[in-house]
């Protein structure tokens, strides 16, 4: 990574079930034949937060290159199926999106990968802990009880995610692959590929979630924040992200 070197990387979340019913309009208008298919086979909640979240990545995208609107955008799948937008360059992005919740990321800096769920504690077992958690991650949360344990759980399984999806893993990748030690939250060790330096962030969000973003860095980020959005027309302005965005806490990478 060369460090004398700075490049954008933006971050936007909807709360999907706050939204109008003009917005959500606005949100699906620039998506493609293939992406509303996709979203009719789904159940209205979940095709809610698909639209959205596809919307979002279309306008997210035009931020960065103002001369190509959001229906203009295509798309060709990667080699573990990530989506990759045709003729972008370097640009790099990862969309996400969980019962109530939309999440994109755009990356001028190199591959990005974004996680976000809804923090559920029902979905806190144990059972689930031991499919993303290695022997030594499953005894230290194990250890823990309510709240802390919830939250743990969601910042590990969307760190990890995260990675996966920057890695251009995604599902096909194993989250058990990626060590982590959990006091404080930090990433000891992985075996995925990397072109440039690998870098995580990650926070809880006010409504009920908790989101992670990662990079395969090949610059340093611009100062990394969390935008809310209400509707697609806040982000029809190119340039930097607005200022009132939540930071998001830098996850370690190292021993």
């Amino acid at each position: 990574m060369t460090s004398a070197r700075r490049a954008p990387v933006e971050l936007f979340f909807v709360e999907t079930s706050h939204l109008a019913p003009a917005d959500m309009e606005a949100f699906a208008t620039p998506l493609d034949a293939a992406e509303r298919a996709r979203a009719a086979r789904l159940p209205p909640l979940a095709q809610r937060d698909f639209v959205v979240a596809h919307g979002l990545a279309r306008f997210a995208l035009s931020r960065f290159r103002a001369q190509r609107p959001p229906p203009d955008w295509r798309f060709r799948q990667g080699p573990q199926g990530k989506p990759m937008p045709e003729d972008a360059g370097p640009l790099d992005f990862s969309l996400s999106h969980a019962e109530g919740l939309a999440v994109v990321a755009v990356s001028g800096c190199g591959a990005v990968g974004v996680d976000g769920e809804a923090v559920v504690a029902a979905r806190a077992s144990a059972q689930t802990a031991a499919l993303l958690s290695g022997a030594r991650e499953l005894a230290a949360w194990t250890s823990l009880e309510g709240a802390a344990r919830t939250a743990l759980f969601f910042a590990l399984w969307t760190l990890k995610e995260s990675l996966l999806k920057a890695a251009g893993c995604g599902l096909a990748g194993d989250p058990r692959s990626i060590c982590c030690a959990l006091d404080p939250l930090r990433v000891v060790r992985h075996s995925l590929p990397a072109r440039g330096q690998w870098m995580s962030w990650s926070m809880p969000l006010a409504g009920g979630f908790h989101i992670a973003l990662s990079l395969d860095a090949c610059a340093l980020p611009h100062s990394l924040r969390a935008v809310p959005v209400r509707r697609p027309a806040e982000l029809t302005a190119a340039g930097a992200a607005p200022a009132d965005g939540l930071r998001l806490t830098p996850i370690p990478h190292r021993a």
